[in-house]
């Protein structure tokens, strides 16, 4: 398990078993300054055992989970199984990013419980300007609205 840290307060997780890939992931997420940590398993199985970590220490869970599917030992799908079947897990976005795009795959993504399905492009123009598109997104979509103030 790798981690990088700074004071922002936003956590991400990225599943992926590609040193490349994930190495992309955290430098496009490190530009941004948003986040504070991020953690990178290195395939499913690493995946649930930081989780099953999380649950019994009770530090801070990810803000967001990157998720590959096709890695060794546990697939993506598998991993975003366990984690919408969890009551403490089951609340935080998930981003399937794959280099698959099989209308299957997309739809079981989707049934077992994605926020959302990226095709990773092979480009690094491309990669980072959809990282910033996923940012943007999970930016919007978890603003807190102000309390409304009663007098």
């Amino acid at each position: 398990m790798d981690q990088t840290s700074s004071p922002s307060g936003l956590k991400v997780l990225i599943v992926e078993d590609n040193l490349d890939h994930a190495e992309m992931i955290k430098r496009s997420f490190n530009r941004s300054g948003q986040w504070s940590d991020i953690v990178w398993a290195k395939d499913g199985q690493e995946a649930l055992e930081y989780f099953d970590t999380c649950l019994k220490a009770t530090p801070s869970l990810p803000n967001l989970i990157l998720l590959d599917i096709k890695m060794p030992r546990i697939d993506g799908l598998e991993v975003l199984r366990q984690i919408k079947s969890h009551p403490r897990l089951k609340l935080i976005p998930v981003v399937m990013l794959t280099t698959t795009d099989r209308e299957e795959e997309v739809l079981s993504s989707y049934e077992l419980g994605a926020n959302g399905y990226v095709t990773k492009p092979m480009g690094a123009k491309d990669f980072f300007e959809k990282m910033e598109m996923i940012q943007v997104f999970w930016a919007q979509a978890n603003k807190t609205a102000r309390p409304e103030i009663r007098c």
